[in-house]
């Protein structure tokens, strides 16, 4: 129990019963295992890491005990937990039931249990004997990239009881996202842990020496701020290479035992036990808000298909105050700034005044009329001249002011105009002497007292007298409201729900603040004796709960190990339509009979290019895949020799092109595009901006940043590091080459490839080279990996995606879809839809590491499993191996690769597939020609006076079709392109907005905001870096729109030909106009960036106090907030300027596309009455042309 006092046991009771009331099932029980371990002064060491790492096999390894099962796929899909003592297995099923079962049980039957994800959560094995003490647990996890989103969960489920970790990596993924970022994550916990590097019997000295290997990790490391304790490189299937550090790692291992401070460790568990149950409170609040957003989403696409903007409704719906606040400000606080005291006035009131005093007097003689028509006199003047000025500085101004008002708001009330313009206010006149002061002296003061009260009481007369204006305006104002809300009834209804929803979400977020907010005054308190008894009656009810049965009353487990049977191999010959060989001999035969007919000279001549581009065909393959997947090695085996450099460590970065040799680029020849000064330039702007640096040309920019100092360096983020550092390291060699061609020999291309300092440099490159698919016209295109960290690997050209006959996608055959996999696959989702074909094949490499067919069989089955929940359903999926495959290709001999299966699918769908659309337009040709024939044998066998009536029927026929041709058949297609697009970027900016809750949380937490240093400048580097993805993520969204306007100008050249067939119908069924292959468009150029104002910047960065505050308070949540605000509306300014970029663009391609078209059908029109009428005038021997049209293939 000393460890529980030395942690402040008030806080895990506090902590405890405060989750308990809260109803925080999950939470409170993990703090009841922290009560639990500490009781029993237990010490926890977990093995993490991606799965097939060899989590499972290393922990069999260093406790001599092969009871953990192990497999390519994830195995351990629950937590297991080991530990010495006397035999027993406890099994924590998913229904809350916990079973411990005594004795011994098989070793198969764990086996089964450790796989169970779907009825088992945890397992806890106790046997004699082990090597471990009896306070020590061992923990394994499933995979924290699986792309079992609940096998993560699990894993980081257990991590709140990890005393210490150790985190094994595949030798060829370290320098995964995946795992970098799970680093930084329990760095942040403030789990001590050591890195285990396994699998390195992979390593292959002649591609890379190991000492550069392992310099390369410990720069990775060190890129991202990751400080493992140590870093182990193991292997457990060759225990004699020398750089096998497997017995460092068990002297490690036990070590532990004996040297960790449990009670040390402990406090930092409890605290971030609190931070998680703010996080789940946040998590549940945030399912409730995920309905009301999708509620409020179908109340804003009701909104979206009305004639009306969201902000249109919202100012209606507030139309009536802001009109009031409208009429105070334009209108009646005029009245109070209005001037109407010149000082000539003042002297006209001096003068009234003095005539107002009891001893004015006027003459000698007849005084008192004299004084008293001084006095009216006076009065009359002053009057006249106030009137005067009322009038040009009061009533005028007014005047204006109000009618501009009823223009503003279109009121046209004949009653209020009439009154505004024609009744004029009047200022009674006896209040100037009823605002006199008695007894007052006539002085300068006075004078101005007594001028500024009249002007108050003028402008107080002045507002009563506005006030029918007021009335009646509002009134108009509130009848056109009425009108517009009955005429639109259901859309100012959906806005009102809208508001509504703006509100419950505006509270949910309130109540987060107020959990976090009563958990901390919870946790400040002493612990009571209730809170006391509380959890130790929780403990005991616990051990009370588990139920004990005997090893033989097991359930059944055959359904566990079943795994689902696939075929695992796609049918490579779906049967197409036609081979191209029988589709070049049909043209072939048809052009022969054809030449030498008069009036078939134009569809001669389509046939023959159609044919001759069947016959000369060349294809764009693009190549994709995670980091070390393979790519590479794959696509040398694909070629033939080792064309590319392949390494473990992230090569491609660049994107290589492998094409067909030339006569002037003939084979091995090897072309590097540099880049221009400018386009350099631009690639270092924000680099230059986040160090405030400025230069006009690249010395400039190489000579300030080689001075850099290293605290300079912190700003950047590990891309922007990466990329300057080649730059800096690069330039004096490749300044020369800046926007040239350079030629590259051989030996040197791995360097343009792999050398960063050489690679920032290079635009393309591309490598001409003789073999059999490059020969067939096959274009490969080796990309940037998909996860890597540097910043060109990420860089995925989208064109290569959009324009490419077939794209092949590669994963590693123990690793399959990263998380950054699956990123991809998301971003190419967007665009599936719009692909005619199916243009993708997916290959699992390395399968030569399978230990049976069965595992290989299981591989697939699990990866199509994946591929179907991105709605990829009947992948074509092969498991190969290229470095058999090489082998296969250079030694001539049969290793059962897989290539060989999925070359012949490949090669079917580029010969056969692909060129179906074109062997479908050739057919069309031919039946267009046999269409013709039979109308030219028609017009033969007709007699003169027939053919005479028919050519001049068809005069008129050919003249009625003119004219249709003549007529617009694009009206309402600019409408319908603006349409689409509006409604495609108006989701883009909703889908983005709702996003933003997750982007906000990877940029701001404690991993990236780190509790030491300059911390408002790691702020400001989140800040810009969560700015910089927004921009990202908006740009291919664009992109993605884009590739479905392409499409849908496609639907409009197909609606465009449907309704001008319908109308030519009428005249000439037989008329057919040409059908418009799928058009190729150019991508608009995109720009754009999602950016705040500094003065927003810096009051973000005000609510940011100190990392204990800003993570365990609501600072996060504030900021989080305040930014989502601000951001919006910029993002929709950012979204609209590209969405009218992308409108133009897309215009004027329909333009452009729709004058093609009609020029294309005016001709097929004109050709068609043409030899019509020409051999109705000299027909044709029909019997010739009998035998002519046998010859042609019929359908």
């Amino acid at each position: 129990m000393s460890h529980l006092t030395d942690v402040n046991i008030d806080k895990i009771q506090n902590l405890y019963a405060f989750l308990k009331d809260q109803g925080d099932e999950e939470q409170k029980e993990k703090v009841l295992d922290l009560y639990e371990k500490l009781i029993h002064e237990e010490l926890i060491i977990g093995f993490a890491g991606h799965f097939s790492a060899g989590k499972s096999t290393l922990i069999n390894t260093l406790l001599e005990n092969d009871l953990l099962p192990s497999s390519p796929i994830p195995t351990s899909a629950n937590i297991v937990r080991l530990k010495t003592g006397d035999p027993y297995t406890l099994v924590h099923f998913q229904d809350g039931t916990v079973v411990q079962y005594d004795d011994d049980i098989d070793l198969e039957t764990i086996k089964a249990l450790c796989k169970d994800g779907e009825k088992i959560t945890g397992l806890e094995i106790s046997q004699p004997g082990q090597s471990l003490p009896s306070h020590v647990s061992i923990v394994d996890t499933p995979g924290v990239d699986s792309t079992n989103d609940a096998d993560r969960l699990i894993t980081e489920s257990s991590l709140h009881l990890m005393d210490y970790m150790y985190y094994v990596m595949d030798y060829n993924h370290v320098q995964s996202e995946v795992n970098l970022m799970f680093l930084l994550e329990m760095q942040r916990r403030q789990t001590p842990f050591s890195v285990v590097i396994n699998q390195v019997d992979k390593h292959v000295e002649r591609e890379l020496s190991f000492e550069a290997y392992q310099k390369s990790i410990r720069n990775a490391f060190e890129k991202w701020g990751i400080e493992p304790e140590e870093v182990y490189f193991t292997s457990l299937r060759n225990y004699s290479l020398p750089f096998n550090q497997l017995q460092s790692l068990k002297e490690n291992f036990h070590s532990l035992f004996s040297t960790f401070q449990l009670e040390k460790h402990a406090e930092t568990q409890l605290e971030w036990m609190a931070e998680e149950a703010v996080m789940n409170y946040s998590d549940h609040v945030e399912d409730e808000m995920a309905e009301l957003r999708e509620e409020k989403e179908g109340w804003e696409k009701k909104i979206d298909q009305s004639p009306f903007h969201v902000t249109e409704l919202e100012n209606q719906q507030i139309l009536h105050e802001k009109a009031e606040a409208d009429f105070q400000e334009r209108v009646s606080q005029f009245i109070s700034n209005a001037y109407l005291m010149p000082s000539a006035l003042r002297e006209y009131a001096e003068a009234y005044l003095e005539s107002v005093q009891p001893d004015f007097k006027v003459g000698f003689l007849f005084t008192q009329k004299k004084t008293e028509e001084e006095r009216l006199a006076r009065e009359q003047a002053f009057y006249t001249k106030l009137r005067e000025s009322v009038e040009k500085n009061l009533s005028w101004p007014l005047r204006e002011r109000m009618i501009q008002l009823m223009e503003h708001y279109s009121v046209s009330d004949e009653r209020l105009l009439e009154k505004v313009q024609k009744e004029t206010f009047q200022y009674p006149k006896e209040r100037l002497y009823a605002l006199v002061e008695r007894g007052a002296s006539v002085t300068g003061s006075y004078v101005l007292r007594y001028t500024d009260d009249l002007s108050k009481d003028i402008q107080k007369e002045t507002r009563r007298f506005i006030q029918e204006w007021k009335q009646l305006f509002l009134q108009s104002i509130a009848a056109n409201q009425q009108e517009m809300v009955e005429n639109h009834k259901e859309v100012f209804e959906a806005a009102e729900k809208k508001q509504e929803l703006d509100k419950q979400l505006e509270d949910l977020n309130e109540k987060i603040k107020e959990y976090r907010s009563n958990l901390e005054e919870y946790l400040k308190g002493e612990s009571s004796k209730e809170n006391t008894i509380r959890i130790r009656d929780a403990w005991e009810k616990r051990k009370e709960n588990v139920v004990c049965r005997s090893a033989d009353e097991i359930p059944s487990l055959t359904s566990i190990v079943e795994e689902e049977e696939l075929d695992s191999r796609p049918d490579s010959s779906q049967g197409s339509g036609s081979s191209i060989e029988q589709a070049l001999q049909r043209a072939d035969e048809t052009l022969k009979n054809i030449q030498s007919i008069e009036g078939t000279k134009r569809l001669y001549s389509q046939l023959k290019k159609k044919r001759n581009r069947l016959d000369d065909r060349h294809f764009t393959i693009a190549l994709f895949g995670a980091f070390s997947a393979g790519k590479s090695s794959f696509a040398n085996a694909l070629l033939g020799d080792l064309v590319l450099p392949v390494s473990p460590n992230p090569t491609t970065a660049t994107i290589n092109k492998i094409s067909p040799s030339t006569a002037e680029r003939p084979d091995r020849t090897i072309d590097a595009y540099i880049k221009t000064e400018s386009e350099m330039l631009e690639d270092l702007s924000s680099i230059l901006g986040d160090l405030h640096l400025s230069a006009p040309t690249l010395e400039g920019v190489h000579a300030k940043t080689k001075k850099l100092k290293e605290k300079d360096w912190q700003v950047l983020g590990h891309k922007q590091h990466s990329f300057l550092r080649a730059f800096i390291d690069g330039y004096p060699n490749m300044k020369q080459n800046l926007g040239k061609r350079i030629d590259v020999s051989w030996d040197d291309f791995s360097l343009y490839v792999s050398k960063e300092e050489k690679s920032c440099f290079i635009e393309s490159m591309e490598l001409f080279y003789d073999c059999p698919w490059t020969n067939a016209g096959v274009t490969l295109v080796d990309t940037p990996g998909a996860d890597s960290v540097n910043a060109r690997h990420t860089d995925v050209s989208f064109e290569y995606i959009k324009d490419s006959d077939a794209v092949l996608f590669v994963t590693y055959y123990n690793h399959p879809f990263s998380h950054a996999d699956q990123t991809f696959l998301k971003q190419l989702g967007r665009v599936k839809d719009s692909f005619s074909l199916d243009k993708m094949f997916f290959l699992v490499n390395a399968a030569d590491l399978a230990s049976s067919d069965e595992e290989r069989k299981q591989v697939e089955s699990y990866v199509r499993g994946q591929l179907n929940e991105f709605q990829i359903r009947h992948p074509k999926l092969f498991s190969i191996s290229s470095l058999q495959a090489l082998d296969e290709k250079m030694e001539g001999t049969d290793l059962e690769s897989g290539m060989q299966a999925f070359e012949e699918s490949f090669r079917s769908f580029l010969h056969e597939d692909l060129a179906q659309m074109m062997i479908h337009a050739i057919d069309e040709d031919i039946k267009s020609i046999r269409q013709v024939l039979e109308n030219f044998i028609a017009a033969s066998q007709l007699s003169e006076q027939e053919r005479q009536e028919e050519i001049e029927k068809s005069k008129q026929e050919q003249h009625h079709t003119s004219e249709i041709l003549e007529k617009s058949f694009d009206q309402g297609t600019e409408s319908a392109i603006h349409n689409k697009a509006d409604k495609q970027v108006h989701f883009v900016h909703e889908r983005m907005m709702l996003n933003f809750n997750d982007l906000f949380k990877r940029h701001f937490n404690p991993a990236t905001i780190q509790n030491q240093g300059d911390t408002k400048a790691a702020l400001k580097v989140a800040q810009k870096e969560l700015l910089d993805e927004l921009s990202f993520e908006m740009l291919q969204e664009v992109k993605a729109v884009c590739v479905r306007m392409e499409r849908f100008l496609d639907q409009l050249v197909s609606q465009t030909k449907e309704r001008i067939e319908s109308d030519l119908y009428k005249i000439r069924p037989t008329l057919q106009l040409s059908r418009i292959e799928e058009g190729t468009y150019p991508l608009p150029i995109l720009s754009g960036k999602v950016d705040i104002g500094e003065k927003e910047k810096a009051g973000l960065l005000k609510l940011f106090r100190n990392p204990k505050a800003f993570f365990e308070r609501n600072e996060k949540e504030e900021m989080r907030d305040s930014m989502s605000s601000i951001i919006s509306p910029e993002l929709e300014v950012q979204l609209e300027t590209l969405e009218s970029l992308v409108i133009e663009h897309y215009t004027k391609l329909w333009q452009r596309k729709y004058a093609e078209c009609m020029n294309i059908w005016k001709e097929d029109a004109s050709d068609h009455f043409t030899q019509l009428q020409s051999h109705l005038e000299r027909p044709e021997n029909t019997q010739e042309l009998e035998e002519i049209l046998s010859q042609i293939p019929k359908f």
